[in-house]
């Protein structure tokens, strides 16, 4: 009877000890691919549509985060406008340090989105069987563009020389790739722009 026990013990450890390999190895279903997103026009105009989620509020958020209003001579800030979480105030008085936090965090956040329209760019194609013509796709990379230059305009604006690529840099480059100066752009007659 103990050697029963014993076998059945030692049956049922090397069935609960062996792999799924065959179960546990499957593909993610609620993770998309490039190729996935881009063959879909509903995911291909989110991802249009997030490039432009970070356009920042054209007056409130000037205000409020950025300031610019409110820093001039003409206007005045209140403590009152703390309890909306305006952090105006502080900046205005001097109680800010390098470590402080700013809401627009245009450093941070507009890269990202001009990545994301340069991806974009190179993905987008026309899909017939998503009813995606040839014209959509040219006015889709055009609005991409234009989104690209503005994220940079406003990062030009804010922080005054700034590295610049025409283009998505290859993430598995060289550092002297990756690691851009800043570059001195002309803009042709024709509209193209070059460095010099």
């Amino acid at each position: 009877m103990k050697k029963s026990k014993i076998l059945i013990s030692i049956i049922f450890i090397t069935f609960a000890l062996t792999s799924c390999t065959k179960y546990l190895d499957k593909m993610p279903d609620d993770q998309l691919t490039l190729e996935m997103v881009f063959n879909d026009k509903t995911r291909t105009e989110d991802w249009l549509a997030g490039i432009y989620s970070n356009i920042p509020d054209p007056y409130w958020g000037y205000t409020r985060s950025i300031g610019w209003d409110p820093l001039s001579d003409d206007m005045a800030p209140s403590t009152g406008w703390e309890q909306f979480g305006w952090t105006l105030l502080a900046k205005q008085t001097g109680n800010w340090n390098p470590t402080s936090d700013w809401d627009p965090n245009y450093w941070s956040e507009l890269p990202k989105r001009i990545r994301s329209a340069y991806i974009f760019l190179e993905h987008v194609k026309p899909n017939a069987a998503q009813l995606v013509t040839e014209d959509e796709v040219n006015l889709m990379k055009a609005e991409a563009r234009f989104m690209i230059a503005y994220y940079y305009s406003l990062l030009l604006e804010t922080y005054g020389a700034i590295p610049f690529q025409l283009g998505m840099a290859d993430p598995n480059g060289s550092e002297e790739e990756l690691m851009l100066g800043q570059t001195h752009l002309i803009m042709s007659s024709n509209g193209s722009i070059r460095s010099y």
